[in-house]
């Protein structure tokens, strides 16, 4: 019991990251205004695939 709601706890959190990445990587202002930013804007794409990846495998499984 405690485990599901752990889960979904921790699916809440990460939702909410992915989405406040997401709003930054959209944003192409926010890219583009430093080369810094651009690579963290790659940076956090790919990270944003992984995770999804990641919670596709992790959903298959339960």
């Amino acid at each position: 019991m405690m485990l599901g709601v752990f889960l979904s706890s921790h699916l809440e959190e990460v939702h909410l990251v992915k989405k406040s990445c997401l709003e930054k990587i959209i944003n192409p202002k926010y890219l583009l205004s430093s080369p810094r930013k651009r690579t963290k804007g790659r940076y956090l794409r790919r990270k944003l695939l992984q995770m999804e990846i990641w919670m596709n495998k992790r959903n298959q499984i339960i």
